[in-house]
């Protein structure tokens, strides 16, 4: 599945361009191509080539990072939790996005490859320099040039199932309540003896020493015994402490973000209730 230069129509369309024009306000001279990665909980990175150098790796400022958010909430369909967008701009004007899934190893955010330094005649350095600047200024003057990007062959995940979905609409209530420190309802959601990753939440929460704030972002396994439900979560964190902070970023340079959890949710009466984790 691929997202073409017309879905979503030109507003969302303009979503892109809008964040694009953001970051190329701080690529160096003598770039050859943006490659920009995000994911629906605003995790993004970027990267510039430079013409017979090296590249470089640029900061995504969060302006530029909502905006391809909205684009990509806009354009997908099913759930956009699972899908990442993926930009490409060129100095000539061309633009493209496309999506690819967010969780699959080979679509990692790439490390951007590098090129053997070269020693460049000063002159021929300095005019192509100047043509990169006038390509750039072409590409505010004039618009964007919206090109196809390549099909990707993605084979679409089937809608969760009841049992899934009740499970991932108690986890996300769970996470809720531990933000809200409300412990009424903590106890609400939660078995008589909770162990595990349930356990250590609630005795956070009860200590008030809670390092970040969790959200659910899909169930990406789930086994289901009848009695009990097993529950692979991945989720994003927003940290609260300086050791949270640096666990995410690690994870943010490693991966994209997010984090597995396995949650235990036992059957009460037709209820699901967390009670632990593997």
């Amino acid at each position: 599945m691929s997202v073409s230069p017309a879905d979503g129509g030109d507003a969302s369309r303009g979503l892109v361009e809008h964040a694009m024009k953001i970051l190329l306000g701080s690529v160096p001279q003598g770039w050859s191509h943006l490659h920009v990665e995000c994911l629906p909980s605003g995790a993004a990175s970027a990267y510039v080539g430079l013409i017979g150098t090296t590249t470089q790796w640029l900061t995504v400022p969060p302006e530029a990072a909502n905006a391809l958010v909205q684009y990509l909430v806009r354009t997908t369909t099913g759930s956009p939790g699972a899908q990442r967008l993926v930009v490409d701009c060129f100095p000539d004007g061309r633009l493209s996005a496309r999506t690819e899934p967010a969780d699959s190893p080979a679509n990692v955010v790439p490390t951007p490859p590098l090129r053997r330094s070269r020693r460049w005649p000063r002159r021929f350095l300095m005019a192509v320099t100047v043509a990169c600047v006038t390509a750039a200024a072409l590409v505010f003057a004039f618009g964007w040039r919206w090109t196809n990007p390549p099909e990707a062959d993605i084979e679409l995940l089937p809608p969760p199932s009841p049992r899934e979905q009740q499970a991932f609409e108690v986890v996300t209530e769970w996470f809720t309540a531990l933000a809200n420190r409300d412990m009424a309802r903590v106890h609400e959601l939660s078995c008589a003896n909770p162990t595990g990753y349930a356990l250590n939440d609630v005795q956070a929460l009860q200590g008030g020493f809670q390092g970040g704030i969790d959200y659910a972002e899909a169930i990406v396994k789930l086994r289901d015994n009848g009695s009990s439900v097993l529950a692979k979560v991945v989720f994003r964190t927003k940290p609260l402490t300086e050791s949270e902070r640096r666990e995410v970023e690690e994870r943010q340079l490693s991966g994209n973000g997010l984090a597995y959890r396995p949650y235990v949710l036992i059957d009460e009466g037709g209820a699901l209730k967390v009670c632990g984790g593997e």
